[in-house]
């Protein structure tokens, strides 16, 4: 068999499918530069270990980085694996090849404290203090407006990845216990709460709206047009929310992954804490937010309930 037609029984499996979309993308992608690199017509048996290694090579020379060297030789070592497994080769041109790469604590980017406290804000301010009782716009502008100040309020009280923020249903979010179900990466659940009062307030503000919105869809966030708002629409949303605060640099939603987890780490949270909170399977991975000193504890948010001191 060919490699390209392995890639397509690879791509098409239900092991595959049931993983993340994100993660699936990734996975093509790896798998079209692997086909590229080996040409498309190679045969899948007479893939050699050298050539796995060429291949490595060749993407260190190309610039990559360390994590993206190691991400695309993973998914190269579970193609190989599905291969052996379905009988298409007898043993993986991986099996006894191992890479080594550099670690690099590079610390990730973050809003500084008065960003994030200005940013916060700034949403807070567009948001009447009672939309039912006092509606100040037609039903799907408020409701935009209150999705907008709740998908911030939940990315920095929880540090959710924005493939989980979007994924959320109507019944994970419980808005009496301020807890949240998470679907994380590889199909894990994890549960999450918000706890500071501002923030489930507005929590419970746009559920009540959400609600009222005629629509099959099960989905917490939508669109304008009633549809699932997926994570290139919130990420274009936090660029011009950005924009009307002032604030020149570019806000990713893991831009406020990273500045919730920076925050919890200034204010004293344990690691394992953070850990929990944003969903990672190993702890050197946390391990990247704890560059911060001691000094720059002392002039920052409230011991855990970072949320506060952004409101104040």
């Amino acid at each position: 068999m060919k490699l390209k037609d392995a890639c397509t029984l690879f791509a098409n499996a239900n092991s595959i499918n049931d993983i993340s979309p994100h993660t699936r993308r990734a996975y093509t992608s790896d798998l079209r530069q692997l086909n590229k690199f080996l040409k498309l017509e190679i045969a899948l048996a007479a893939i050699t270990p050298a050539m796995v290694n060429q291949w490595a090579q060749s993407l260190a020379d190309e610039g990559y980085l360390p994590a993206s060297r190691r991400r695309k030789l993973a998914t190269t070592r579970v193609f190989f694996n599905y291969c052996v497994q379905i009988d298409l080769i007898t043993i993986s041109p991986m099996e006894k090849i191992r890479f080594r790469f550099p670690m690099r604590m590079v610390p990730p980017p973050v809003l500084s404290s008065d960003e994030a406290r200005q940013f916060l804000a700034t949403i807070r301010a567009t948001t009447s203090i009672n939309p039912i009782q006092q509606p100040t716009r037609s039903l799907q502008k408020e409701l935009i407006v209150w999705r907008n100040r709740a998908i911030v309020e939940l990315l920095l009280s929880t540090g959710m990845r924005v493939g989980e923020l979007t994924n959320l249903n109507m019944e994970d979010l419980d808005t009496i216990e301020g807890a949240i179900r998470i679907r994380g990466k590889g199909q894990r659940f994890r549960q999450a709460f918000v706890v500071d009062p501002i923030a489930l307030e507005a929590l419970q503000a746009y559920k009540t709206l959400r609600l009222q919105v005629s629509t099959t869809s099960s989905y917490l966030f939508l669109n304008r047009l009633g549809n699932r708002l997926g994570p290139q629409g919130v990420a274009l949303l936090l660029r011009m929310l950005a924009n009307s605060v002032g604030i020149q640099r570019r806000i990713t939603p893991h831009m406020l992954r990273h500045t919730a987890a920076t925050l919890l780490i200034l204010n004293g949270a344990d690691i394992r804490l953070v850990q929990e909170v944003l969903g990672h399977s190993s702890i050197s991975t946390t391990q990247r937010y704890t560059h911060i000193t001691k000094p720059q504890m002392k002039n920052m948010l409230i011991r855990y309930n970072h949320m506060q001191a952004l409101a104040a």
